[in-house]
């Protein structure tokens, strides 16, 4: 499915030289198989979240 849509992509809109996708790190099936199709990891994300309540909870 990943294949055929990166084939489609570039066959409908030739113009492009690059198509960037996004996969979370943590899904390393996911991240082999982009890179089988000849993805390469431009770079990584952290994500990092708090309550509105602040930090552990504490009144921010």
């Amino acid at each position: 499915m990943k294949a055929r849509q990166t084939r489609t992509i570039a066959a409908e809109r030739p113009g492009p030289e690059l198509i960037c996708t996004t996969t979370a790190t943590t899904n390393t099936h996911m991240v082999g198989i982009n890179h089988a199709l000849g993805y390469e990891t431009a770079r990584t994300m952290n994500w990092v979240e708090t309550t509105t309540a602040g930090p552990a909870g504490k009144p921010a």
